[in-house]
């Protein structure tokens, strides 16, 4: 007999030797847990489970949590059984007259090993004592109130979620986040909507957290996005006037708009007040150890329809005090059919602006007629002042080529002469071209696909309107359909070039327009492949976009320096901090990591300071997920920062490189944890004097 079998066979002996007791029952067995841990090989999360046993009567309770191999070893499943009765037994008093599980086979292998004709075996369809010791686990680990499980709400059942649980799948796999975004409000007009999901946002960040976010009515997700500061602002700076009158003026109607901002301020903070004691209904789409514990079993173990590893679907609404709402059958059944709806829309559908589809739901066939109010809506559109100076130019060009003039002279003085008087309506566009820049100037107040529509207006109009292939490549959400209008554009715009001027201009294409507009269309082109996961490429574009603009005004080079690092392409990101002397924080900050990777701590630390001397609060951004979360990261905001134009500017600026520098500051190991052991050392080096980004150093 094998040595481990003699000391199971001892440990059996032993277990038997306990007195019996006639009222005690034990329930137990492999158990799964509603929480994952990183594989420590693949790094991916992996589903935890344990085995566990409980005495009912004294209400022990022992659990170990193991691999799922280990789980499913029935011989381990016996051990802790062995180990429950025989550890502490004069506690424990004995050993069972009935055990509870759940897996038949167990069971019969516990039966067998222990030869107990007496033990009553009992297969249960669950483990109500051990899934409570589970639930009072996560309690004990939890910030706050467990969120209540799917199936807790009226009417839901397993079946109604496998139903909801496709619908989201068709969503996913849908991907209509490609066509609308976060400021295409969609609408439902039929059927009536449940409270507060009577319209809703698509939101995304490249198919990764994607989510729909509910609102109650149109006019509180106005005032979202008003409050996020994405209102397009389309009234023009007033003049100064020297006259005493019309200061008094001003000064009246100020104080008229003062007492109207107070009132719509109020209105804006009752919306406000309202929605956050309400609170928001989302359906986010979350990875496995995002679920609500309580529907993590629910997932896995009734094997319902899924998208993809982040793609678990979770509708929510988040209410104060850290309560939650789950939805009742009614409102999943609402919801369901709206993912069907949206899954079946076409593209051409979403352009009609208003659109209806039949679908099926759990709760039978329901019509849904759709809409997005920026396609059916009179639209205000402007344009801002690089654009207005365009338009204005060729306004001016019109009408001097209309004009009849004897001299030069005679032009000059008309056109002043217009410009300065009262101003006459522009002549309307003469010619496709004129037509399809006139598109390009109105987007500028649109939003989302209402400026998606203007674009592809102004390209059938004029396939040579490169205003136009610049914006729409900008606006639109999927790169690779981006990629393609960016390189056609580019193809457009290098054939309108004169014959030479490529040479002529080279290293100063910002300064013309025609090839400022290539510059451009190449810097979005690399903006996308880097999307696309096409690195070498990208990083080809901003050389190529760096060596046509000495001055860099678009900034290509802080990208290809991101770029370089986050590819450990270190040689090169070493050789284009020589080659250019950068005083912006995107080249300090990118400098001190390539010190941190290649040369000594002292060196790296050096760069720090500079860095630091030149945008403290880039440092506590980057390293916020390292630092002590009670105290206030150091640098990130000084006092008087809420009330200061030049510290919002600067904070803005921060982010955009912290965003720009982060994941490669993020995938160096360790850097992280030294920038923020960094952050609480003394303060040294010099400071590097502001010059104009991008000049190559001699």
């Amino acid at each position: 007999m094998p040595e481990h079998a003699k000391k199971e066979s001892l440990r059996i002996d032993r277990f038997m030797r306990l007195p019996r007791r006639t009222n005690e029952t034990w329930q137990g067995g492999s158990v799964s847990l509603p929480w994952f841990s990183d594989d420590p090989q693949t790094g991916e999360p992996v589903r935890q489970h344990a085995i566990a046993w409980a005495n009912l009567v004294t209400n022990d309770v022992a659990l170990l949590t193991v691999s799922a191999s280990k789980a499913a070893d029935r011989e381990r499943v016996l051990d802790a059984f062995l180990d429950f009765g025989l550890r502490n037994r004069k506690a424990r008093e004995g050993r069972p007259s009935r055990v509870e599980v759940q897996d038949a086979s167990l069971g019969a292998f516990i039966n067998e090993a222990l030869r107990d004709v007496e033990l009553e075996v009992v297969v249960l369809p669950d483990l109500p004592r051990i899934q409570e010791e589970i639930l009072e686990t996560v309690r004990r680990e939890s910030d706050g109130p467990l969120p209540p499980g799917a199936l807790e709400s009226p009417g839901v059942t397993v079946e109604r979620m496998r139903s909801f649980a496709d619908a989201a799948r068709r969503l996913y796999e849908r991907a209509p986040w490609s066509e609308v975004g976060p400021e295409d409000l969609v609408q439902v007009e039929a059927p009536t909507a449940p409270e507060g999901m009577a319209c809703f946002v698509i939101l995304d960040d490249l198919g990764d957290e994607v989510s729909l976010e509910f609102y109650p009515s149109r006019e509180q997700f106005e005032e979202g996005l008003e409050d996020g500061g994405h209102k397009a602002c389309d009234e023009d700076d007033e003049d100064d006037e020297d006259d005493e009158d019309d200061e008094d003026d001003e000064d009246e109607d100020e104080d008229e708009v003062e007492v109207d901002d107070d009132e719509d301020d109020e209105d804006e903070v009752d919306a406000a007040a309202d929605l956050e004691a309400h609170g928001l209904w989302d359906l986010d789409y979350v990875e496995m150890q995002h679920v609500p514990v309580l529907d993590v079993g629910l997932w896995a173990d009734f094997d319902l329809p899924v998208a993809g590893p982040r793609a678990y679907p979770v509708v929510i609404r988040s209410l104060p005090d850290n309560e939650v709402e789950r939805p009742d059958a009614s409102r999943l059944a609402f919801v369901e059919g709206l993912l069907r709806a949206v899954a079946e829309t076409t593209e051409a559908e979403i352009d009609s602006g208003r659109w209806t589809k039949m679908v099926e739901t759990a709760s039978g066939p329901v019509s849904y007629r759709l809409s997005i109010a920026s396609l059916l809506d009179e639209p205000v559109e402007g344009q801002p002042s690089r654009e207005a100076r365009e338009r204005a130019a060729g306004t001016l060009a019109r009408f001097l080529d209309e004009g009849e003039f004897e001299s030069l002279d005679d032009a000059i003085v008309a056109a002043a002469a217009r410009q300065g008087g009262q101003p006459t309506e522009s002549p309307p566009p003469r010619t496709p071209a004129e037509e399809a820049t006139e598109l390009t100037y109105r987007v500028a107040g649109a939003r989302g696909r209402r400026a998606i529509h203007l674009l592809s207006q102004a390209l059938a109009l004029s396939p040579g309107c490169v205003e136009a292939y610049v914006q729409l490549g900008e606006r639109l959400r999927d790169p690779a359909k981006a990629l393609e209008v960016f390189e056609r554009g580019r193809a457009v715009a290098e054939r309108l070039l004169a014959p030479g001027a490529r040479d002529q201009w080279k290293g100063r294409f910002w300064e013309h327009q025609e090839t400022r507009r290539c510059l451009r269309l190449g810097f979005g082109r690399a903006s996308v492949l880097q999307d696309l996961d096409r690195g070498d490429e990208a990083a080809a574009e901003y050389r190529e976009l760096m060596s046509l603009d000495e001055e860099d005004h678009a900034g290509a080079g802080y990208r290809l320096l991101a770029l370089l690092l986050e590819q450990g392409r270190d040689e090169e990101a070493g050789a284009l901090l020589s080659d250019y002397d950068d005083r912006g924080p995107e080249w300090a900050y990118g400098r001190t990591l390539w010190a941190y990777r290649n040369r000594s701590r002292q060196d790296a630390r050096e760069a720090l300071a500079v860095a630091r001397g030149i945008s403290p609060r880039v440092a506590p951004l980057l390293a916020i997920g390292a630092l002590d979360p009670d105290e206030e990261p150091v640098g990130l905001a000084g006092p008087g920062d809420d009330d200061d134009e030049e510290a919002h500017t600067e904070m803005d600026e921060a982010f955009e490189c912290s965003l720009l520098l982060g994941r490669a500051w993020t995938e160096t190991p360790g850097a992280i944890d030294w920038l923020a052991g960094e952050l609480t050392r003394p303060r040294g080096g010099r400071r590097w004097s502001p010059r104009r980004p991008g000049r190559r150093a001699h």
